[in-house]
């Protein structure tokens, strides 16, 4: 069985702070005076349906004509730069033909593509820019070049914590697998990760379902780092998959300070780049994808897609196999004396290797008392993991 989202609660003996999920404005769209409390129309037409609602007594909709773009949102909501979430929702359609639904953050947007005329069950990863500025923290729910009309209800976003697959003191996340000395790592766009993997620094352009959207100065950094192993040889992967103008630089860094460029792409093309010698062995590499103007079309900007980066190398040291994965931990309460990072949760499968791993440092100069018990829930397909000092 396989879980999307992993929930866990860290308790100790004396009453615990709750760590609540991101507050959202009206979340199921119930409050209101003609319109839902709130979110806001982006414009075109949009409804607040009061019949049907599979959460409550409303939801909200919006109808496209085919060749338009609309959208309820919310107002500035506090998320962090650099953090992981989870949004989860329900959706339908009512007729629709062409086009997508939209949804989730405006750095991030996912497209649904073409879902049921049910309601069914929708939940989204993201992690936010490096630089999250207030007026890029909301979240949308709305339709692009849609013919017939979308509805929505039932929203949560939860802060996570990604948790990859380990084998001692190795930790792979989705997208990377170690085969004997060879290293690979293919993003995970079109997993549930989204623009998530472990390697994954930081970034200041923007994501739409499974690629990266740069345009001028805009940019994806990548850190490859295995263990505390050497890289003897590596390769950068890289494709344009959609192309207006401007060209994709891709540099390479040993410290992610200085920069070496070692390849470019101006059209919708892809690319294969190997990581100069001089850079080798080295503990890891950094690598910058950055858009500029320059390519096939001459302009002053640069407007292109990214849909595929991988990565290879060979290491030093003794040969191993880990296939990478990644779980998202959502911590709903916590005790504010503790720190707490998950390490492991193993496999998660029956029969499979199910060891739990934590890490609790003490934040207080008192000491805290007891000893770990794990509570282990299924409900709705979803496991439910409550780890609490007693």
């Amino acid at each position: 069985m396989k879980y999307a989202l992993t929930c866990l609660a860290i308790l100790a003996a004396a009453p615990t702070a709750f760590a609540q999920p991101v507050p959202l404005p009206n979340p199921s769209f119930e409050e209101g005076d003609g319109a839902p409390s709130g979110w806001t129309l982006s414009g075109g037409k949009g409804d607040w349906l009061a019949k049907d609602a599979p959460d409550g007594k409303r939801a909200v909709a919006v109808t496209g004509t085919g060749d338009d773009s609309n959208f309820w949102r919310s107002g500035t909501l506090p998320m962090k730069p650099g953090s992981v979430y989870v949004l989860r929702f329900k959706a339908r359609r009512d007729g629709v033909g062409g086009g997508t639904p939209i949804t989730g953050p405006s750095f991030c947007n996912r497209d649904l593509g073409k879902i049921p005329a049910e309601w069914a069950d929708y939940e989204s990863v993201f992690v936010t820019p490096r630089d999250l500025a207030p007026g890029q923290s909301w979240i949308k729910f709305g339709q692009w070049q849609l013919k017939g009309s979308v509805a929505f209800d039932a929203v949560d976003l939860v802060r996570a914590m990604p948790v990859c697959a380990r084998d001692a003191d190795l930790a792979l996340g989705e997208g990377e697998i170690l085969s004997g000395n060879e290293y690979t790592f293919e993003a995970p766009f079109r997993s549930a990760s989204r623009n998530h993997s472990r390697p994954l620094a930081g970034y200041t352009c923007g994501f739409n379902s499974d690629r990266w959207v740069l345009a001028k100065g805009g940019e994806v950094v990548y850190r490859h780092r295995i263990a505390g192993r050497k890289q003897t040889a590596a390769e950068v992967d890289v494709s344009v998959t959609w192309y207006a103008a401007g060209e994709l630089v891709a540099q390479v860094s040993r410290d992610g300070k200085a920069w070496q460029e070692v390849g470019v792409i101006g059209k919708r093309a892809g690319g294969s780049f190997p990581v100069p010698n001089d850079l080798l062995p080295a503990d890891e590499v950094w690598v910058r994808l950055s858009a500029r103007p320059g390519g096939e079309k001459k302009t002053d900007g640069a407007s292109l897609q990214v849909g595929s980066y991988g990565y290879r190398a060979t290491l030093d040291g003794e040969p191993g196999t880990l296939v990478g994965k990644t779980h998202f931990l959502a911590i709903p309460r916590t005790d504010p004396r503790l720190e707490v990072t998950i390490e492991d949760i193993g496999e998660g499968l029956p029969g499979g290797r199910n060891l739990f791993s934590a890490r609790v440092n003490n934040l207080t100069r008192e000491p805290v008392r007891g000893g770990p018990f794990v509570e282990v829930k299924c409900e709705e397909a979803r496991l439910s993991v409550v780890f609490v000092s007693l």
